[in-house]
């Protein structure tokens, strides 16, 4: 899944301020540090997210004979595997 700089930097405010509501939590940076920390974290895991989607669509496409339907299906359990091994 691609995500534009633009989708990232708004995810990292979003989740900068839900942190900043919670009183349990205490930065030990300033705000700006916390919200580039979040925006490169985002961004990782969205390549990694694409990558995994990309080698898991070359892994499907060798398969041959599955019907669209069949082929999404499988590509959304394997995906949660993948996921799930990943630690996601």
């Amino acid at each position: 899944m691609k995500i534009s700089p633009d989708r990232a930097l708004y995810l990292s405010r979003l989740l900068l301020d839900r942190l900043s509501k919670d009183g349990k939590l205490e930065a030990s940076v300033d705000r700006e540090t916390l919200r580039r920390s979040l925006t490169r974290d985002i961004t990782e895991a969205a390549a990694e997210l694409e990558k995994i989607e990309t080698d898991l669509r070359a892994r499907i496409e060798k398969r041959r004979g599955e019907g669209a339907r069949d082929v999404d299906l499988l590509f959304a359990r394997e995906l949660e595997g993948e996921l799930r091994r990943h630690g996601v």
